[in-house]
């Protein structure tokens, strides 16, 4: 248990979180300094309708990388649909990002290709 820090009156001991230091001048606590938190702009999911950019061979291989089940004769609405069912906001961003970045186009820059870390 420690004293309450200097400033506020209270007449019994408390347990103060944090007691961690973080680089600022006072000697014993950071006066309940606000945490540094990311930038939200690289957290935020793609808008629904992101998905009906890919075209069909696309959603295939994103349900088979999500390992969602999905076969051949499946339509793009039930690929679709098990992708929002089964994986989460930043999955779907990541692998539809991916993939719109590999696709090729002749009036475009060529395709970006991710090669995983070995």
């Amino acid at each position: 248990m420690r004293k309450v820090p200097e400033g506020i009156s209270h007449k019994c001991e408390i347990w103060v979180y944090p007691e961690r230091r973080r680089a600022l001048p006072t000697a014993n606590h950071d006066h309940l300094e606000k945490w540094a938190l990311p930038h939200p702009v690289f957290e935020r999911p793609l808008p629904a309708s992101a998905i009906d950019l890919l075209w069909r061979d696309e959603l295939q291989q994103l349900c088979s990388s999500l390992r969602v089940s999905a076969t051949r004769q499946s339509v793009m609405t039930d690929m679709i649909a098990a992708l929002r069912w089964h994986c989460t906001g930043k999955e779907l961003t990541r692998g539809i990002c991916r993939l719109l970045r590999a696709r090729q186009c002749k009036e475009a820059d060529p395709e970006i290709i991710e090669r995983s870390a070995a």
